[in-house]
Order: C-alpha cells, then sequence, then structure tokens
C-alpha cells in the first residue's frame, strides 16, 4: 500500500500557490463562497426548471457541508421533518454505484423543493446573511410550495422584498418572479462580508 494523499488543504500557502494565484490559474475560496455559489447555481436551475438530478448534486454536497459547519448549534438544515430519512437515497445511489450498470431507481424530484428550503436558512444562520437568490426562492417556497404549513403562507410578507406585496407576487410567472424578485432583493440586502 502507497502513501494515502492527504487532499487537506495546507494552513501556510505555498510560494507556488501565490505565483498561481497572481497568474490566474487557481480561485481562492472560502467555505461560505463555496456554498454560495453552489446553491445560487442550484436555485436559478430550480427556477429555470432544469434538470432535478443535476441540482440534486449541488444541493446534497452543500447539505452535508451545512450540517458540518453548523455543528450541535441548531443551525444545521433539518430536512427530516419534511420528508423523512429518505432524502439522500438518490445522491447516495449516485455515489456508491454498484456493478449493475442497469440498476435504476425512482428519484423524487420535489426532495429538491425541501433541501433548497433548509438549505438556504440554515446558510443564513450559520453566516448571518444570505444572497438575493436564496431569498427569491424562500419567498417562492412559503407562497407556493410549502401548502402543508399554511402557517408559512399567513406569514409570506416577511419573505417579500420591500415594495411588493404578496399578492403582486402571486401573479407573476415562475421565471418572472425569480427575475422580479432577485432584482429586488439585490437593491434591497447588503452583501454578505
Amino acid at each position: 500500500m502507497g502513501r494515502k494523499f492527504n487532499r487537506r488543504r495546507k494552513k501556510t500557502v505555498t510560494r507556488e500557490s501565490v505565483e498561481a494565484r497572481k497568474a490566474g490559474l487557481v480561485i481562492t475560496l472560502r467555505r461560505r463562497d463555496a456554498l454560495h455559489r453552489q446553491l445560487n447555481i442550484a436555485i436559478q436551475m430550480w427556477f429555470l426548471g432544469q434538470d432535478s438530478v443535476s441540482i440534486h448534486l449541488l444541493v446534497m454536497p452543500a447539505y452535508h457541508v451545512l450540517c458540518d459547519l453548523a455543528g450541535n448549534t441548531g443551525n444545521a438544515p433539518n430536512i427530516h421533518e419534511f420528508v423523512g430519512d429518505s432524502f439522500d437515497t438518490g445522491y447516495d445511489w449516485l455515489r456508491h454505484a454498484s456493478n449493475d450498470p442497469n440498476d435504476i431507481i425512482d428519484f423524487p424530484p420535489r426532495v429538491n423543493d425541501f433541501l433548497l428550503w433548509v438549505c438556504s436558512i440554515s446558510f443564513q444562520k450559520i453566516f448571518g446573511g444570505t444572497t438575493p437568490f436564496m431569498r427569491a426562492f424562500q419567498a417562492y417556497f412559503v407562497l407556493w410550495l410549502a401548502p402543508e404549513n399554511p402557517k408559512l403562507r399567513e406569514g409570506a410578507n416577511y419573505f417579500m422584498p420591500n415594495g411588493l406585496s404578496v399578492e403582486e407576487a402571486v401573479s407573476l410567472t415562475r421565471s418572472d418572479f425569480f427575475v422580479k424578485l432577485t432584482e429586488m432583493f439585490a437593491a434591497q440586502i447588503k452583501p454578505i462580508p
């Protein structure tokens, strides 16, 4: 057996890394930035009606990282209350393939709705802020995706940007909702430092 490769980031930045940064050969990311990118792209894909399996593959790693970051603080995403314990069956099926190339699974795209909801809320709690995409998704979720929780719909005004009523929001198509609310939130919320 060979030596185990240590993929962890080193505490000291090497001269090669500094040179690669200066040359634009690498990008430097904080954990928050990577999560921000994953969740924003997944939300954009969701609003545009793109592939639900790809969305799932973006959101699930973010879900696990948020769980790790939150630890026992109570800020971890909790999807179990919505869909039980089988929400990661599709993700695990794709990560741990059997030797049967014809193996199949029934994937419920609805699980992505709940994953995006709990991850955006957890991101907000952990990092003290959110993105316009996350805020737009939260607003859409409380209006249309949580019918089993009427209390969320009753408090929908809390999730709306200033200057937009619930009545105006519900008259928008899904893509128009995303564009309008994202623009409004971008103008109203302070960027995360």
